[in-house]
């Protein structure tokens, strides 16, 4: 029926303490981001902490990973598209107790992944892999990692990785807002996010980029338009 696997490992399901809660909705939201952007095909499950050892990634990546100065002894999650078994069902598995990531930015960065590798049309893949957009795309990645777009080490990450980070900043964004968000009316919310819409619009037709830009993929993607489509 496409409902995810969920493994409530670290959380208490009878009489649960606000903390509690808040760790269950945010195990909810998340299931919810995978499931609009990525599908209800993917299988998704939960632990406290991913290491290393339960990464299928390879050696040269990891390598890659800590050259650009980022973590490695964790990770906040791992897509995995045939879900470790030949013919089986993509995989998103997210780390729910580990302080260096935010589950929900990491639920929308594993989505992606599925996005790109699984449901992209070539035509898109070329779109957001050519040269002009993944120059555009690491601009937005580095602001998410806190690196200037001509660091060296962002030059080292995985082109696929980058990519990631940039659609995990751009769906937080879009969805979360600024910090105090929550303090704002929905109502504003929705008005502010039509006007951001409209005015990124304009700017691509100023910019020649139209629709052809990597910016309408991630807003397809973020929607749930690539998946459905």
């Amino acid at each position: 029926d496409g409902s995810p696997n969920l493994m409530y490992s670290d959380v208490a399901a009878a009489k649960p303490t606000a903390k509690q809660a808040k760790a269950i909705g945010d195990i909810n939201e998340a299931v919810s981001i995978i499931q609009r952007i990525a599908g209800k095909e993917v299988t998704v499950t939960f632990q406290p902490v991913i290491r290393p050892e339960n990464l299928p990634k390879s050696a040269q990546q990891v390598r890659a990973t800590a050259a650009a100065g980022l973590n490695t002894q964790t990770a906040g999650g791992v897509y995995i598209r045939d879900g470790g078994q030949i013919g089986g069902r993509p995989l998103i598995a997210l780390a729910t107790n580990d302080e260096r990531y935010d589950l929900l930015t990491s639920a929308g960065h594993e989505a992606f992944h599925h996005v790109e590798e699984a449901l992209a049309t070539e035509a898109e893949k070329r779109l957001i892999r050519s040269v002009s957009e993944m120059n555009r795309i690491r601009a937005l990645a580095s602001d998410e990692i806190g690196m200037s777009p001509s660091d060296p080490r962002l030059a080292r990450l995985p082109e696929k990785e980058v990519r990631a980070i940039a659609f995990q900043r751009f769906r937080r964004l879009r969805e979360e807002g600024l910090a105090d968000a929550s303090k704002i009316h929905i109502g504003m919310r929705k008005l502010w996010d039509r006007i951001v819409r409209v005015l990124q619009g304009v700017r691509n037709v100023l910019k020649g980029h139209g629709y052809n830009s990597y910016e309408a993929f991630f807003e397809r993607a973020r929607t749930g338009d690539v998946a459905s489509g």
